[in-house]
């Protein structure tokens, strides 16, 4: 059972430069799972029969406020603000796990332009706090974890852009968290058109993040294995922060085929985990929680292909390679559940458009 209220309000005044966005959300969901002799509300097991409760109540609002200088349109200076509380309790079986976290961020950014509109930059601050409350009744792993997390950081993005055929986009940011300390995030994203029909894209970046690896595991909630949660010295769960390197670059053509519009395009990404929390499954019985100890990435590649094979019918196809790789306790492995290849093809078709602008439209998808 499941309910969404959401409203979003906007306020606009041209003659002053103002624009507003008011959002609010309130989502009730309740999930209950199990084998057909379980009864919701009975707890746990029941008559023997397994069973699974999970309810989760989340509310959010968010505000974003802009002001673009009356005598300079390519000057403008935005004010965010997002407030959420998200609380769930469950079971699933004998394993219980329930979280609340209560959210809030702040951001302050200002656009503006250095000589030229041909160069431009945006530059801010932003605030990020987070509370979290967790029940964990696991097999071997019984706790109640309490933490604050907070982070305040200054970014900084330049881009030029020509209009025509290049354009570049550089930033990077420093924030401080009580937790993780100073460390700075920079990341690089470009774009060419070598020639008509053709774009080019490369980008580069860095990543760093805190895993909290029950409420971002909880499948595993539903079965008997044990959890093994090799804790450090880090802050987290005794564990340590994820950090990543990714970088990569696609390629998009558009052409004639048989006198018909076609693009073809291919994407080429790659990321590299520097430290990474590793949930090992391979061991019977046991779910292996630890910080990773050799080699993890993700190589991914994708081809596009799409055609208008008639005035009025579109063929889209692709092909997505995921090569996700880890060195488990037990030896280098492909990360379990996750399809190597996977491909995808619609047909799309319209009819002409009446005098009253209606149209039928029919496209049948393949995945």
């Amino acid at each position: 059972q499941q309910v969404n209220i959401l409203n979003r309000y906007q306020y606009t005044n041209n003659e002053k430069g103002v624009v507003g966005f008011f959002t609010f959300r309130y989502l009730n969901d309740q999930k209950i799972a199990g084998q057909k002799d379980f009864r919701d509300h009975a707890g746990f097991l029941h008559d023997g029969a397994w069973g699974s409760e999970i309810n989760t109540q989340r509310f959010d609002a968010s505000t974003k406020v802009g002001y673009i200088f009356p005598d300079m349109p390519f000057q403008s200076i935005g004010f965010q603000n997002a407030f959420s509380y998200h609380n769930q309790e469950g079971f699933y079986g004998l394993n219980q796990y329930g979280i609340s976290q209560t959210n809030f961020y702040s951001n302050l950014i200002f656009n503006s332009i250095i000589s030229n509109t041909l160069n431009k930059f945006a530059t801010g601050l932003s605030f990020n706090f987070d509370q979290y409350r967790e029940t964990v009744r696991v097999p071997n792993f019984v706790a109640n974890p309490h933490r604050i997390d907070t982070s305040v950081g200054a970014f900084f993005e330049y881009t030029y852009d020509n209009t025509d055929d290049f354009s570049v986009v550089a930033g990077a940011r420093v924030d401080y968290h009580n937790r993780l300390g100073v460390f700075a995030t920079p990341r690089l994203h470009a774009r060419y058109n070598p020639w008509e029909g053709g774009t080019l894209r490369v980008s580069a970046g860095r990543g760093k993040r805190i895993s909290n690896i029950f409420a971002e595991n909880q499948q595993f909630l539903a079965s008997n294995r044990i959890w093994n949660v090799a804790s450090g010295n880090g802050e987290i769960y005794g564990l340590d922060p994820e950090i990543a390197w990714n970088y990569g670059f696609s390629y998009a053509q558009s052409f004639k085929l048989f006198k018909r519009s076609a693009n073809i395009g291919a994407d080429i990404y790659r990321t590299d985990f520097q430290q990474q929390v590793v949930i090992d499954p391979y061991r019977a019985n046991e779910l292996s929680v630890r910080m990773l100890q050799g080699d993890s990435f993700v190589n991914a590649v994708q081809l596009d292909f799409s055609i208008n094979i008639l005035t009025h019918l579109n063929l889209r196809t692709s092909y997505k390679y995921y090569d996700m790789k880890t060195d488990f306790a037990s030896g280098a492995n492909q990360r379990p559940l996750q399809a190597k290849h996977r491909f995808f093809v619609n047909g799309e078709f319209s009819t002409h458009e009446h005098e009253n602008g209606s149209r039928w439209k029919f496209d049948a998808t393949y995945n």
